[in-house]
């Protein structure tokens, strides 16, 4: 069977491989495809798919219900369905329902190319019973040896496929066997690994598994390695056995005895992700991989009480080296930002810049809100005047990836965008969410850039609730608002059940204005996965109808209404006149098409 993909397109995946989907997803996914005309939920096809009528055969005792594998689809419809697998069991449990099925999934050796696992520890500190944690630990060693068994078994299915492994593995305690064990594996198929991203505990895991790389990896173009406590040491790392590799990230990895030398040259590495603690671990990570051969830095810097005030040729240095790169991308722990601001280079900046102020805050952040001010001043100080930009203020991940409990109660940070779709420059700041929430000045700071700058806003992203804030800042009397009357594409991000009988949401409506050029509204939820929102947040009709009027009063027109995972109206009242279809219909002109079995107004 020919593959499904080419080459290039092999290599973009790897580079930016797309996230697994869960099984759910992958039914939902079979049944638009199956049965388009009565799937609910659309889905982007390729063109082999859409060019492929689909027959099933009707069941020799008549009942209806057909198997799916009856359905008369083409290998590579039956392949790109089965690569959205997330799990490796399951791949492996579609090679077992039939012989069909089987010769499909064998002839595809990219399906099984793709190893990606997270295994998680069970055993934590606040499990008191001996036995219990006993069975829990037995448990993981369990998991871990049968993940190991389904990995050989699918990579011994891959032939020449390009291979991408993504392993992470939080268990405290791993047998130095099953580290061997992985170790023979990496090694049997070292010459057809393209992508290695290994995540373990602690140092001593890692130097057994580094050690034991023996074979060298010609096609690997990806190395990440990370650990959840301690440093690794970079002279410890075989990059001996990776001749041409592209990408390296190091969480955390330092590389102050490391020493490249002519036999060990480490030039075909154009991006770097890494870790920085003292101004030598940066001064040494920068002359390991030097610009222009590199051109995406990620870097991370830690907090100021590790982190000293670099000098003055240093930061020479490090403004230089920045100057040079295509993307930079710099977080820092709090106290740090204003000891090396000056390293950002104010004249031939890179294309794309990022600057990270979104850690968690303690009691060691000693001044958050004057830093935060000075990056949104740094990122956003060379926007070109009058240009079109799109300006967005989305919901992004913590910094460190830090996704405990706290954080899942908390809001997640902010990340504010400007794009300039002409000169393709992008400006980024994350911030924090008590900064624009609680604390007045990054706001007041952030309208200025955008006023002083006369930008003319095409595209606006916003949180509902920072939209009132925002307008707040860009329409007093002192500055120009010429920048809103060019708002074409408004989409807000609700991030919670709002109500109009709020007195927060009464005040924050009063300052939205009137947009003549808006023509398209979308509203939709921050997450990926809203079934854990119990199907999405609501608004009240009140509050909807309010908001709406007040961005396209009567009788301006209005092109597309769209609400994701957004609720409005009262779901078993499909003749509320409060509801987003009647506004929509007798108000702007639009028809709002919905599934006729379910009479809901959303």
């Amino acid at each position: 069977m020919p593959s499904r993909k080419n080459n290039k397109s092999q290599w973009s995946s790897i580079l930016t491989p797309e996230s697994p989907q869960p099984l759910f997803s992958v039914g939902l996914y079979m049944t638009a495809v199956l049965y388009p005309r009565s799937a609910c939920v659309s889905f982007p096809r390729s063109p082999t798919m859409c060019s492929k009528r689909v027959k099933i055969d009707d069941d020799n005792d008549g009942s209806g219900s057909g198997h799916l594998c009856h359905a008369k689809l083409p290998p590579e419809t039956w392949s790109e369905i089965w690569s959205l697998l997330a799990s490796l069991e399951d791949r492996i449990a579609i090679s077992l329902v039939c012989s069909h099925w089987r010769a499909i999934a064998l002839a595809d050796h990219q399906l099984w190319a793709h190893l990606s696992v997270h295994l998680e520890r069970l055993s934590t500190y606040d499990i008191n019973d001996e036995d219990e944690r006993e069975r829990l630990l037995i448990e993981e060693k369990t998991a871990a040896a049968r993940w190991l068994r389904n990995a050989e078994l699918a990579l011994d299915r891959t032939c020449t496929a390009l291979i991408t492994l993504d392993i992470r593995i939080d268990h405290h305690e791993v047998a130095a066997e099953w580290l061997a064990q992985l170790c023979a594996l990496l090694n049997l198929h070292a010459s057809h690994i393209a992508r290695l991203w290994l995540h373990l505990v602690n140092p001593v895991f890692m130097n057994a598994v580094i050690s034991g790389l023996e074979s060298s990896m010609p096609l690997l173009r990806v190395l990440g390695l990370a650990l959840s406590y301690r440093i690794l040491e970079a002279v410890d790392v075989p990059f001996a056995l990776f001749p041409n590799l592209k990408e390296f990230a190091g969480r955390p990895c330092s590389f102050l005895d490391f020493k490249a030398s002519e036999s060990l040259s480490l030039e075909t590495v154009s991006t770097v992700r890494g870790d920085v603690e003292t101004c030598a671990d940066l001064t040494a990570l920068l002359r390991t991989f030097p610009v222009p051969n590199c051109k995406y830095l990620d870097l991370r810097i830690s907090y100021a009480y590790k982190w000293e005030e670099p000098d003055e040729e240093d930061t020479d240095y490090y403004r230089s080296c920045f100057k040079g790169v295509d993307r930079l991308d710099l977080t820092w722990g709090w106290n740090s930002y204003a000891k090396t601001r000056t390293a950002i280079p104010t004249t031939r900046r890179p294309p794309f810049i990022f600057i990270g102020l979104h850690e968690r805050l303690d009691s060691n952040a000693s001044q958050p809100e004057e830093e935060v001010c000075m990056g949104i001043e740094d990122a956003f100080c060379d926007l070109k005047p009058h240009s079109s930009i799109a300006l967005r203020l989305e919901p992004c991940d913590p910094a460190w990836g830090n996704t405990s409990m706290r954080w899942q109660r908390d809001r997640k940070p902010i990340c504010v965008t400007v794009h300039n779709p002409e000169s393709l420059q992008t400006r980024q700041v994350a911030i924090h969410y008590l900064m624009l929430y609680q604390r007045p000045g990054p706001m007041k700071v952030l309208g200025a850039r955008l006023s002083e700058s006369r930008s003319l806003i095409t595209s606006l992203t916003v949180p509902w609730d920072l939209m009132g804030m925002l307008m707040r800042q860009l329409l007093l009397p002192s500055k120009d608002s010429d920048g809103l009357r060019t708002i074409t594409q408004l989409t807000l991000i609700v991030t919670r059940t709002l109500d109009s009988r709020e007195e927060e949401e009464t005040e924050n409506l009063e300052y939205w204005p009137a947009l003549p050029a808006l023509r398209h509204v979308t509203l939709k939820t921050p997450y990926s996965d809203p079934s854990r929102l119990g199907g999405g947040y609501k608004l009240t009709p009140t509050l909807f109808r309010s908001a709406v009027e007040r961005l396209i009063p009567p009788p301006a027109k209005l092109e597309t209404l769209s609400l994701h995972h957004v609720g409005t109206g009262y779901r078993h009242h499909s003749l509320n006149r409060n509801s987003v279809r009647d506004l929509a219909t007798r108000v702007y002109g639009l028809h709002i098409y919905h599934d006729a079995a379910e009479p809901s107004t959303e």
